[in-house]
């Protein structure tokens, strides 16, 4: 391919000031032989985001393909509102991602990535293997897929993605413009929705290199260490998984496999918190003839005494409070 189009990056950012330098150079290292347009919309960090930002793009020489559009706000949008403010700012029909907090590990990322979709018109998005760095160890996961499948398959359709919550990095992500987000609703997870719309509307491809890194926080929009949040953030992607079974009208037994899955994920949680009423769900969508020998165990110590204690002393090991 001789003509490359012009591609759009969008990076979002808030507080990420210890961070924001290497997302930068992952970028403004790609080698692409087309425009690259680089959107950068700081939510009002109330940190020094914004000084390392400015300090930056006015000390470095700027490839001459770049064209760098960066934005502090007045106010603080919140994470998907400044996102979506962002996009509307793309004036180009292919569009990557990388949060503030992530970074690009392969100056051939974008130049893989359009080629792959110039020549496979039928596919709206394609991902690539990523690493994980655990910022709290220093420890990076190398190739995800690759290396972990059990943790993080990749799903080829729509139903076992929903089912299953799937991950897919969006520090990976180019797609097409008309796949930018068809929902509206203020989900606690803005990237799930998004790509089982995309699932339905287009196909997905997963390329075999490993192009960039997610940073892994202990406490994040989508991390926590807490028992009251992760019970918040799995209701939260329990709302989405319901919404679409009745956006795309499933039926019923799907349905009751999804809230399975969910209550077998989530009772240790449960348990630990006391949430009773929650308890009683679990033991009707986990019926008795389809528990696991955990789902015996754990509604065997259900009310006895100390368990609350017992399973958080053995979460602490995780670093769940």
């Amino acid at each position: 391919m001789t003509d490359y189009p012009k591609v759009s990056v969008v990076t979002i950012t808030y507080g990420h000031e210890n961070y924001i330098t290497q997302t930068l150079d992952g970028v403004l290292v790609q080698d692409y032989p087309g425009e690259i347009e680089f959107i950068i919309a700081n939510d009002n960090s109330p940190d020094s985001t914004d000084k390392v930002i400015n300090e930056y793009l006015a000390s470095k020489k700027i490839p001459d393909n770049f064209t760098i559009k960066y934005t502090k706000h007045k106010n603080n949008l919140g994470m998907i509102p400044n996102f979506f403010w962002a996009a509307e700012q793309v004036t180009s029909n292919y569009i990557a991602f990388c949060e503030g907090d992530d970074y690009w590990a392969d100056p051939l990322k974008l130049q893989k990535q359009v080629l792959f979709l110039e020549e496979n018109t039928e596919f709206g998005l394609v991902v690539t293997d990523f690493n994980i760095l655990h910022q709290s160890t220093g420890k990076t996961e190398e190739s995800l897929f690759k290396n972990h499948p059990e943790r993080f398959p990749i799903y080829r359709g729509f139903e076992e993605f929903l089912l299953a919550a799937g991950f897919m990095a969006p520090c990976t992500w180019l797609l097409r413009k008309n796949f930018l987000p068809l929902f509206q609703k203020d989900y606690i997870d803005g990237t799930f929705p998004w790509l089982l719309d995309i699932y339905v509307e287009s196909r997905v491809h997963v390329l075999s290199d490993t192009t960039a890194t997610y940073r892994y926080l202990a406490e994040s929009a989508s991390h926590t260490t807490t028992f009251d949040k992760r019970y918040k953030l799995s209701k939260g992607i329990l709302e989405i998984q319901l919404d679409y079974i009745n956006k795309y009208q499933l039926p019923e037994n799907y349905q009751l496999e999804v809230l399975k899955r969910h209550y077998q994920l989530l009772l240790p949680t449960l348990l630990s918190l006391n949430l009773k009423d929650e308890i009683k769900s679990a033991k009707i969508y986990i019926p008795k003839n389809q528990r696991t020998i955990k789902d015996h165990i754990l509604f065997f110590i259900e009310g006895k005494p100390l368990v609350n204690q017992f399973l958080r002393g053995c979460f602490f090991f995780k670093g769940i409070k």
